[in-house]
């Protein structure tokens, strides 16, 4: 498939993106070149090959959760800035 200048500003459009000239032709070049690394891809023979969803599959190692003590809720209020109710009051960001 080749990319078009057409096709650029199309794409450029969606992405709400304002490119001229010269940034359209290297955004152009950018495209082809993705393109053809995709086509080579293509031409890979995959038939023997199990789908994968990890390349390594490798997973996370779980640890058990350990109970440890905290902050009371006196010594926090205490920190805090302002206090109302038993709470930490913090400025209003939603109107």
């Amino acid at each position: 498939m080749r990319v078009t200048i057409k096709d650029v500003k199309h794409i450029m459009k969606l992405a709400y993106l304002d490119l001229k000239g010269e940034e359209e032709e290297k955004m152009l070049k950018h495209f082809s070149r993705i393109l053809e690394y995709f086509a080579k891809l293509q031409e890979l023979d995959t038939a023997n090959i199990e789908p994968l969803s990890h390349v390594i599959e490798e997973s996370t190692p779980l640890r058990e959760d350990e109970v440890k003590k905290g902050l009371s809720q006196r010594d926090v209020l205490s920190m805090a800035p302002e206090e109302e109710g038993g709470y930490v009051k913090v400025p209003k960001i939603v109107e």
